[in-house]
C-alpha cells in the first residue's frame, strides 16, 4: 500500500502600497483563498477523502505601517551631532493581521 498526501491551494491576492510625503508608508494586503487536501490510499475513492485543510483561512487581511521621522542624515532636521545620534536614522513600524478561522 502506498501512502501519500496531495493538496491544492487557490488564492486571489491584492496588495496596495502608498508612500505619503511626510515619511509615512502604508501597505495593505488581502487574500481570498481555499486550501484542499485528501489522502492518497490505494483502492479508496479520492473524492470521498477530499476536504478543506486545517490550515484553510478563507479571508486574510494584513496591514503594515512604517514611519520615518524627518531626523538624521539627508533629512530635514538633526543631520549631524548629538541630535542625529539621539533622534536620527530610525523608523517606527507596526504590523497587524486578521483572518477568518475555519468553521
Amino acid at each position: 500500500m502506498t501512502l501519500g498526501t496531495h493538496s491544492y491551494y487557490h488564492s486571489l491576492q491584492v496588495k496596495l502600497d502608498h508612500n505619503f510625503s511626510n515619511g509615512f508608508q502604508l501597505v495593505t494586503a488581502y487574500t481570498y483563498s481555499k486550501a484542499i487536501d485528501f489522502n492518497n490510499f490505494q483502492n479508496i475513492d479520492w473524492s470521498r477523502n477530499k476536504g478543506l485543510m486545517d490550515q484553510d483561512h478563507r479571508h486574510v487581511f494584513s496591514q503594515s505601517y512604517v514611519y520615518e521621522p524627518p531626523f538624521g542624515r539627508g533629512k530635514r532636521w538633526a543631520q549631524s551631532g548629538l541630535a542625529r545620534w539621539l533622534l536620527g536614522d530610525g523608523k517606527a513600524m507596526a504590523f497587524s493581521s486578521c483572518n477568518q478561522a475555519r468553521h
